[in-house]
């Protein structure tokens, strides 16, 4: 309880320092450009627009989330972003954009790569790739995610170590019986059993690390991204998945694969040894890692996938 009240109270803290700084950045109406046609009070989510005497007005700027729906919207370029610059809001043709068939061709394409080129990512491709990830929706558009990029060999190496360690010191506590009786009755029994079946698993790829250098945690992957968030509040974790995994169409189209990696999420949110070294403030918590690489496999046919679990109402 005393944690939660903590994080609240940051929370409150660093929302009033955005208004007081002026973080909060209000769209501008260009008076002599609008025509009252009202489009940019309907596409508002939080009612910040409304007309007045014919003209567009800023009325709940506390409300204004940035989303840019106003000024996509407007006809006659009333609107205005006053921090963007010309490549930040162009006009763009909807006829260009992929056919539904291409789309999805594309994502029955992606898979997640595990055998990468001993090549370095270029930094040209990372900075592509981050950047794609900036257009995904978060939650309430705060854009509250944060990365962690290695691309060092002899960091990512260490690392692994690391992450080997933990998570097998973690998943061998299934072995004792009181706590898979405790964690049979938390997640259920065959969730327990689940995951105590990964303790031969790890311990074969531990003795592979040990005696042949063969990493089967990050498959000796060029270059690994993390996202991090405020831990208090569990819309992050979307913000932050919806980031990387677009980030991670962005690398297919790169030819780069990736492969989302569990192991060094849960190192990284239970060793605390592993969350100062990898530079994580104490109050935010990782909620995806990802590696990267350029794919050593072509895979030259799309694959089978169960389809949809839908309840329809």
């Amino acid at each position: 309880m005393r944690q939660l009240v903590t994080d609240l109270l940051e929370f409150v803290s660093t929302r009033e320092a955005d208004r007081a700084d002026g973080g909060r950045v209000l769209p501008g109406v260009i008076a002599e450009n609008c025509t009252g046609c009202a489009l940019c009070a309907k596409a508002c989510g939080s009612f910040v627009l409304e007309i007045h005497n014919g003209k567009a007005s800023v009325v709940h700027g506390d409300r204004c989330v940035q989303c840019g729906h106003c000024v996509a919207v407007c006809p006659v370029d009333a609107l205005e972003d006053r921090y963007a610059g010309a490549e930040d809001t162009p006009v763009f043709d909807p006829g260009r954009l992929p056919s539904d068939k291409s789309l999805f061709t594309f994502f029955r394409s992606r898979r997640s790569v595990r055998h990468y080129r001993r090549k370095p990512v270029s930094r040209k491709h990372l900075d592509r790739i981050l950047d794609a990830g900036r257009y995904a929706p978060t939650a309430g558009n705060r854009q509250e995610v944060y990365h962690i990029v290695l691309t060092d060999q002899k960091e990512i190496q260490e690392l692994c170590d690391m992450v080997f360690t933990s998570v097998l010191k973690m998943f061998k506590k299934f072995e004792k019986r009181a706590f898979f009786t405790l964690m049979s009755f938390l997640l259920g029994p065959a969730n327990a059993k689940s995951l105590k079946n990964y303790v031969p698993l790890l311990e074969l790829f531990h003795e592979k690390w040990e005696r042949h250098g063969d990493d089967r945690i990050f498959y000796h992957a060029p270059a690994i991204i993390l996202t991090h968030g405020p831990r208090w509040d569990d819309t992050v974790s979307f913000s932050c998945v919806a980031v990387l995994y677009q980030a991670s169409l962005m690398a297919q189209s790169l030819n780069v694969g990736c492969c989302f990696n569990g192991f060094l999420q849960v190192a990284s949110n239970t060793d605390g040894k592993i969350k100062k070294w990898l530079g994580i403030p104490s109050r935010h918590k990782c909620y995806g890692a990802m590696t990267l690489g350029y794919p050593k496999m072509k895979y030259r046919r799309l694959v089978r996938r169960d389809p949809p679990k839908v309840t329809w109402r």
